[in-house]
């Protein structure tokens, strides 16, 4: 609700108080895309196109980067005159948006109905397209829900090597750990560890209890 609200206030023209609102939620979630995408929009909209560029490049460093993340890094990085303007702009041009989105939209539709190797085929297709953590990340989920956990612990460990201060990917790697029943160790110890650096997420909770609980 807040995050609609801070968008109403975008859309209004009170850019600087829709800022303070994304700013918060980034510091709280800096893995939620749309807070970010916002978040880069309203530092554009306050003038502040350098600033807006430094908050949007991790989602167009991303292989699961929006054609709308897309245009707004290469906006506020030729208003910020950064040199990676150039190279954006072809890159929009050139990236095959389509064909990820149409895998990612496979991939989400095959997850809800609970078919996972068919998720793990369109997240593996992802992957082929160039090494991201969130793919592996979600890979790695799909993997573990399979059954296939060797290669779902082994997808998680990429994740988390790929970006080791994530703590979505340090969830991963304690999570596919407890569902195999393997490790079950340092299962507790990275869930609890996640937990404890963000106490406010429930998931991370319920994950480090659950893990506590099957330790003994």
């Amino acid at each position: 609700d807040g995050l609609t609200y801070a968008e109403a206030l975008l859309r209004l023209g009170h850019a600087d108080q829709a800022r303070a609102y994304f700013n918060r939620a980034v510091l709280l979630s800096p893995q939620n895309r749309y807070a970010r995408m916002m978040l880069g929009e309203a530092q554009l909209a306050t003038g502040d196109a350098r600033l807006a560029y430094e908050t949007l490049k991790p989602l167009v460093d991303s292989v699961l980067v929006q054609p709308q993340e897309m245009a707004l890094a290469e906006k506020a990085a030729r208003e910020a005159g950064h040199p990676d303007a150039a190279a954006l702009a072809q890159r929009k041009q050139s990236l095959n948006l389509d064909h990820t989105l149409a895998l990612l939209r496979q991939a989400q539709a095959a997850a809800q109905r609970l078919d996972w190797n068919a998720a793990i085929t369109a997240y593996q297709g992802l992957l082929a397209t160039g090494q991201d953590p969130e793919v592996l990340k979600r890979l790695a989920f799909a993997c573990s829900q399979a059954g296939r956990h060797d290669e779902a612990i082994g997808y998680a460990d990429q994740a988390r090597a790929s970006d080791p201060t994530n703590l979505d990917m340090v969830h991963m790697a304690g999570l596919v750990r407890l569902n195999a029943r393997r490790e079950l160790a340092e299962a507790r110890r990275l869930l609890r560890n996640a937990a404890e650096a963000d106490p406010t997420n429930e998931t991370y909770k319920a994950s480090a209890e659950k893990a506590k609980a099957a330790a003994g």
